[in-house]
């Protein structure tokens, strides 16, 4: 069976750590997590609030809700610079 949900953007409106903690608290054992969103080093400057905008930042945040990063892929561009990417962390 396979679990789908969705939280909006992992950027605005959530408390970040908290929402990776509640997903990897509803995943099933060896469930996987699949994170889409704005993550760019140059994006690290608008940062406000703390925010995780790039993989150094969201990969300890995985890290404390006992997720292991599987792998992360690129879904768009601006020219040579990644943008969008997606983190698959796993149980």
């Amino acid at each position: 069976m396979v679990q789908r949900r969705s939280l909006g953007s992992f950027q605005v409106g959530i408390h970040q750590a908290a929402g990776i903690a509640e997903c990897a608290r509803v995943l099933q054992p060896r469930g996987t997590l699949v994170l889409v969103d704005l993550f760019a080093r140059w994006l690290a400057v608008t940062g406000r609030g703390g925010r995780a905008r790039t993989r150094a930042l969201v990969e300890p945040l995985l890290g404390q809700a006992n997720l292991r990063v599987a792998g992360w892929s690129v879904i768009y561009r601006i020219g040579p610079f990644p943008l969008v990417q997606a983190v698959v962390a796993r149980r």
